[in-house]
């Protein structure tokens, strides 16, 4: 058995009123699993085990909100996946590109900057 990083995408959702943008979390969850799909599996029963309102205690900005399950996004072996993950263990990884180096000096920075995910 291998390990994998399964990301899971969740949006969140008003429940009273049209929400104009979608905040979404990636949320990424170490799976043990035989294959790659039996991962990705595992990361939709994750997903769709966490829809919903937190029996009503969620909120966005102050208003009754609701998390929907959107997807696995991608699933990335783990290096030395035959391995139990330790400490400094490169478990997943993310590819951006940026207009330029300021960009990337603010998305470090935790500043919003446009850029595209490569997948």
């Amino acid at each position: 058995m291998d390990w994998y990083a399964v990301h899971v995408v969740m949006a969140i959702y008003l429940k009273a009123e049209f929400s104009e943008t979608f905040p979404v979390y990636e949320n990424v969850f170490l799976i043990h699993a035989s294959t790659e799909q039996e991962a990705v599996r595992q990361g939709v029963e994750i997903g769709e085990c966490e829809e919903g309102d937190s029996e009503g205690s969620l909120t966005w900005d102050g208003k009754p909100a609701m998390q929907k399950f959107m997807g696995v996004r991608k699933t990335v072996l783990c290096v030395d996946s035959r391995n139990r993950p330790t400490e400094k263990t490169e478990i997943t990884y993310s590819q951006f590109l940026f207009s330029s180096e300021g960009d990337v000096k603010k998305f470090c920075r935790g500043q919003s900057v446009s850029t595209v995910a490569v997948e």
